[in-house]
C-alpha cells in the first residue's frame, strides 16, 4: 500500500516527459491525416477526394458514385530545441532532438446516388516519438528538485513517444439537393511511452536517476457533419467531433531515486495507476468557393474545446484553441492541379504549462504541392509544407529560464484509386 501511495504522488512530476501532438492547432488533436491536408492545410469543406471523410463527411455525397481507396504518407522532419538558462555551475545550454517520424491516413468510401459510407484509420493525437540524446529540459528540472543543481548531471538522455490509433465508420445521407448530414464514430488507442535517465549527485555520491514508464487508454467518440450548397460555385461544412474519454493505464516500470522528489536509495517501484486525460471535442467549419473554372479557394476554421476537457485539473490551465486558414487550388488542366495553403494556429496554452520535450507553441504554417489525375481512376497528390512555431520561455520554481524553439517540415505523398 505505501509503495502505491507513493507512486501514486509521483506520477504528475513522472509526465515532466510526456510526448503530446507532433502537430496540431489545440494542445492534444492531431489534424494533418492527408497529403491533401498538407498541400492546401484547409480541407474542412472538401469534397473532391476520400480523405474528405474526416474533414467532410456530410460532403462524401458531393462525389460521383463508386468505391474510393486513399492511401496518404507523411514524413515530419522535426527539430525541437530547449534552451535552459541558469543550470548546474552557472551553465547556460541548450539542447534538441531531430528524430523524424511518419504518419499513415488511410480512408475508404462508398458512394451511391443520395448516401454514402465511409471508413478511416488516421493519428488523431500523439504521432511520434522525440529523442534528447543530451537530455531536455526536464532533467536540470529534476535534477534542481533532487537539491544538486550546483552539479552538472552525467549522461543524461530523454526518450518520449505517444501514438492514438483512430479508426473511424459512418454514413451520410443527401437530404435534399443543397443539404446533406452525415453522423459517424471513432475509436480511439493511445499508448504513450517515457524514459528518463542520468546520473546526478546527492553532495556525497553520483545518484543515478531513472524514469521508465507506460500508458495506455481507449475511448469512443461521435462525429455529426453538415454540407450546404447553396449555389453551385459555393460550398459550405460544418463538423462536430465530441470528445472522446481516455482514462490512462500508467505502468512504472522503473522509478529510481525520484518518485514523490524523495531520494529512494535506489528503490525500483513498479506499479500501475490510472489518470484521465480526454481528447478534445472539436468544431471544424469550413468554406469552398470557385471563382473561375480554374481557380478554387478554401477557408478553414478548426476550434478546440479544450477547457471542457477533463485533464485531471490540467483543462485549468489552457484555454480553447483553433486554426484559421486559407487555401487556393488552380487547374492547369483536366489532369493536373496545383495549391498553396497558409494557417495560423493559437493552441491555448503557456510555456509554463506545456510539455517541456514536445512544446505545444502558437505557429504560421504554409503548405504546397499538386495532384496528377492519370485518368478517372488513378490520382496521386505531392505535397510539401512548413510549420514555424512562436518561441517562448519561462522561469520556473527551481529558478531556471526554460526557452522553447521547434520547426517541423512535412513531405507527404498520397495515392487515391477509384473503382
Amino acid at each position: 500500500m505505501k509503495k502505491r501511495i507513493l507512486v501514486a504522488s509521483g506520477v504528475a512530476f513522472l509526465q515532466l516527459t510526456g510526448a503530446g501532438p507532433i502537430f496540431a492547432g489545440g494542445v492534444d488533436n492531431l489534424h494533418n491525416f492527408s497529403a491533401e491536408y498538407i498541400r492546401t492545410f484547409n480541407r474542412n469543406a472538401a469534397t473532391d477526394s476520400a480523405d474528405a471523410v474526416v474533414y467532410n463527411p456530410a460532403g462524401t455525397v458531393q462525389m460521383e458514385d463508386g468505391s474510393y481507396i486513399n492511401l496518404s504518407l507523411q514524413y515530419l522532419d522535426k527539430d525541437y530545441k530547449n534552451k535552459i538558462s541558469g543550470t548546474a555551475n552557472g551553465q547556460d545550454g541548450t539542447v534538441s532532438q531531430d528524430e523524424p517520424s511518419i504518419i499513415p491516413g488511410l480512408f475508404g468510401l462508398y458512394k451511391k446516388d443520395r448516401w454514402s459510407v465511409y471508413t478511416a484509420l488516421t493519428v488523431p493525437s500523439g504521432g511520434g516519438e522525440v529523442v534528447f540524446d543530451q537530455g531536455s529540459a526536464t532533467v536540470q528540472v529534476v535534477n534542481r528538485i533532487l537539491g544538486a543543481a550546483v552539479v552538472p548531471v552525467q549522461s543524461p538522455k530523454v526518450e518520449a513517444e505517444s501514438v492514438a490509433i483512430g479508426v473511424t465508420v459512418g454514413a451520410a445521407y443527401q437530404v435534399c439537393e443543397k443539404v446533406s448530414v452525415s453522423v459517424g464514430a471513432r475509436h480511439i488507442k493511445s499508448d504513450k511511452s517515457n524514459k528518463m535517465n542520468f546520473i546526478t549527485h546527492n553532495g556525497v555520491n553520483p545518484v543515478p536517476v531513472v524514469v521508465d514508464y507506460e500508458a495506455e487508454a481507449s475511448g469512443w467518440a461521435g462525429i455529426f457533419g453538415l454540407n450546404y450548397r447553396p449555389i453551385k460555385e459555393l460550398n459550405l461544412a460544418a463538423r462536430y467531433e465530441m470528445k472522446t474519454r481516455l482514462d490512462y493505464k500508467y505502468t512504472i516500470n522503473s522509478a529510481t531515486n525520484i518518485i514523490g522528489g524523495a531520494l529512494l536509495a535506489g528503490q525500483e517501484i513498479t506499479d500501475s495507476m490510472k489518470e484521465r486525460r480526454d481528447l478534445p471535442a472539436l468544431l471544424g467549419l469550413g468554406a469552398s468557393y470557385q471563382l473561375t473554372p480554374t481557380l478554387k479557394v478554401d477557408t478553414n476554421l478548426t476550434y478546440y474545446f479544450q477547457e471542457d476537457a477533463n485533464w485531471a485539473g490540467d483543462e485549468n490551465d489552457v484555454d480553447n484553441g483553433y486554426d484559421v486558414g486559407i487555401s487556393f487550388e488552380y487547374a492547369f488542366n483536366e489532369k493536373l492541379r496545383g495549391s498553396i495553403g497558409y494557417m495560423l494556429t493559437e493552441t491555448g496554452i503557456d510555456a509554463e504549462d506545456t510539455i517541456k520535450e514536445s512544446p505545444k507553441l502558437d505557429a504560421t504554417s504554409f503548405g504546397t504541392g499538386f495532384a496528377y489525375a492519370f485518368n478517372d481512376n488513378l490520382e496521386i497528390n505531392i505535397a510539401v509544407g512548413i510549420a514555424t512555431y512562436d518561441d517562448d520561455s519561462y522561469l520556473d520554481a527551481t529558478g531556471l529560464t526554460n526557452g522553447y524553439e521547434k520547426e517541423v517540415i512535412f513531405y507527404s505523398t498520397g495515392v487515391q484509386y477509384k473503382f
